[in-house]
């Protein structure tokens, strides 16, 4: 029996093997016909067509609207300054008049600068144009003060105030 055993083991080895590999028996493998080119004749191209464009008149380009500058922001002029009555500061709230051309423009104590003091930016009305030089003046709570301005145009004055309510 190890006979057998000897030759049919190595038997089954090689057929387990063969299969494995795809080696069972067959002949070389017939190779797959291949497709044949032909040649065909070449197809004509035809353009195309586009469609005619004829020039058309461009618009007018827009004229650019700009803004036009008003008089408050050209024409302002600022004033500012210490501000007694009668030889006394005077209290918050005191109402401060500016006069240029006839118009009146208001503002109140305290200003940024601190008690007694004022600071107005004059920003003429609508249609309004005060030319450099024009009188200023000034009230304090109703009393004409002792000093008075110009107008300068985008102008920052300092003029400290003073007034009797005698």
């Amino acid at each position: 029996m190890r006979k057998v055993a000897a030759l049919v083991i190595p038997t089954l080895i090689l057929v387990i093997m063969l299969t494995m590999i795809g080696c069972d028996g067959e002949d070389e493998a017939t190779p797959t016909p291949s497709a044949t080119a032909t040649k065909t004749p070449a197809a004509t191209i035809e353009p195309t067509p586009r469609p005619s464009v004829s020039p058309t008149a461009s618009p007018a380009p827009t004229p650019t609207v700009r803004p036009q500058l008003t008089a408050p922001q050209l024409l302002h002029c600022r004033f500012r300054g210490s501000v007694q009555l009668d030889g006394a500061d005077v209290p918050d709230g005191t109402v401060i008049t500016i006069i240029v051309g006839g118009d009146e423009y208001e503002t109140t104590t305290p200003a940024v600068y601190g008690p007694s003091t004022y600071a107005h930016k004059v920003i003429p009305t609508a249609g309004k144009i005060y030319t450099n030089g024009a009188a200023v003046t000034f009230k304090i709570d109703g009393h004409l003060a002792d000093q008075t301005g110009s107008w300068e145009t985008g102008g920052n004055i300092k003029i400290d105030l003073t007034a009797s309510s005698s």
